[in-house]
């Protein structure tokens, strides 16, 4: 069976509010009583089958708070300039099409993700805690992806975050007991931690992913741009931006055409790093493509997330299509019984996000989209026909867990097992998974040599890349 990698964060920390009889997923409600938010949580028995089999796709999947969890009435305040202006530039690193920006959890410098598809601001890993003396308030428990491993987060209120010139004197973090996440493995860099709705509604929030830099502007100081910027309607629910779009579908067979236009509101997750996923529970005209091959949506706490990798006839939102899109289905029953998901067709990933630069007005409802010079980039995926094995790197390199059949890592004679060293010269250091990523699916044609480590003996290989699908 083929199976490729997608890299992404998907974040479903946050879960909406429907009435306490609907079963089947985990909730929570929220009530607001004066400058308090009370949350509570319940979870029905129905086990959900999941694949349980770890692969290298990176995610924060799925974090389920089972226990109660108050925030601080400080919290309301939110982030803020810290001197009076008009707007605060804040550069970032682009890992994984990931928006990476640097933070000073009180006084400590830290990496974070900015992920529009969360709610709470995360701190992956209790030693960086520990390292700020943090008031822990009291525990709380996450439920992992495979609705089986329970894992422990800490409620920290009262931490001052700033970003640049911009501060919270007071958030409230989720610090995970232990580093599940290991980003670090995965990204070839540390990140400890993820920011997402708590940023943007106080602001207005520009994000250019060609300049690598987050404009954050004064609402009551901003202008609305006209010039070559599209406004696009979305709607803000569980804290989280959705957006309308339109979709075609390539033929799922040579009976079925898939002609038709199908409409429907996409939740848009810049902790995603793939282009698109379609949940093909949500609509009995979301058919398959002829060919897809297997892939993994998400690494997360506990489980994964599987489904198939192909392409659509074309995805559209506003005046902006894009033809021959790579995309993610995905078919498992617990995807589509997840609340924010219902009536959701699908997520828009940071793939295309990054086609634009992207202003986002969370209290007006809106987004305002302007091609940037990523716009016309065609959409790949991994083309070597190598699987990497779950995030983990070894002294020398990194194993590969599965080789695709008929793949060209395949037809050059690499074997499932055998340690990559050497890709094109780069190894030790230099040779992190970043590097690997954007290799494997840079072009077809590109040539690549790899030095490989079978057992005692190194081996040199070189083949061209092809696209699968």
């Amino acid at each position: 069976m083929k199976r490729i990698i997608i890299l992404t964060i998907i974040d479903l920390l946050n879960q909406c509010c429907v009435s306490e009889t609907q079963p089947n997923f985990i909730l929570f409600k929220v009530k607001n009583i004066g400058k308090a938010a009370h949350w509570r949580g319940f979870l029905t028995q129905r086990k959900i089958k999941f694949a349980r089999r770890s692969r290298v796709s990176v995610g924060l999947a799925s974090l389920i708070v089972l226990s109660y969890f108050q925030q601080s009435s400080a919290q309301t305040f939110g982030y803020q300039f810290k001197t009076r202006q008009k707007f605060v530039i804040i550069p970032f690193e682009q890992i994984n099409n990931l928006i990476v920006i640097p933070v000073e959890v009180n006084g400590l410098p830290l990496k974070f993700i900015l992920d529009t598809g969360v709610k709470h601001t995360l701190l992956v890993d209790r030693v960086y805690g520990d390292i700020m003396q943090m008031n822990y308030q009291r525990r709380v428990q996450l439920l992992g992806a495979d609705r089986n491993q329970t894992m422990t987060a800490l409620v920290a209120p009262n931490v001052r975050i700033d970003i640049g010139d911009v501060r919270h004197p007071n958030e409230t973090l989720l610090v995970l007991e232990e580093d599940f996440l290991q980003f670090e493995k995965i990204f070839g860099t540390d990140v400890q931690g993820i920011i997402g709705y708590e940023f943007f509604r106080n602001f207005i929030v520009k994000i250019d992913y060609a300049r690598k830099r987050i404009v954050v502007y004064d609402r009551q100081r901003f202008k609305v741009p006209k010039r070559k910027y599209k406004p696009v309607p979305i709607q803000i629910e569980f804290g989280k931006p959705h957006v309308n779009a339109q979709l075609l579908l390539l033929p799922h067979n040579d009976s079925i055409a898939n002609n038709d236009t199908i409409h429907g509101q996409f939740l848009i997750d810049s902790g995603a790093s793939f282009d698109l996923l379609l949940d093909v529970n949500a609509d009995s005209s979301l058919l398959l493509p002829q060919n897809t091959i297997e892939g993994d949506l998400g690494r997360g706490l506990g489980g994964i997330l599987e489904g198939k990798i192909g392409k659509i006839q074309q995805w559209q939102v506003h005046s902006f299509p894009f033809d021959g899109v790579t995309t993610f289905f995905q078919d498992n029953e617990y995807f589509s019984d997840l609340v924010e998901m219902q009536g959701r067709q699908g997520i828009v990933g940071a793939g295309l996000l990054r086609r634009f630069i992207v202003i986002f007005d969370y209290a007006n409802n809106v987004m305002y989209l302007k091609k940037s010079r990523y716009f016309n980039d065609p959409f790949y995926v991994n083309m070597s026909g190598m699987v990497l094995e779950d995030g983990f790197f070894l002294e020398d390199g990194y194993i590969i867990e599965q080789v695709i059949p008929n793949s060209p890592s395949d037809e050059a004679g690499i074997l499932a097992g055998d340690v990559i060293i050497s890709v094109n010269g780069r190894r030790g250091t230099q040779l992190n998974r970043t590097y690997l990523r954007d290799t494997f699916r840079s072009r077809p044609n590109k040539r690549v040599k790899l030095k490989i480590r079978r057992g005692e003996t190194i081996l040199s290989f070189k083949f061209r890349l092809r696209e699968l699908i």
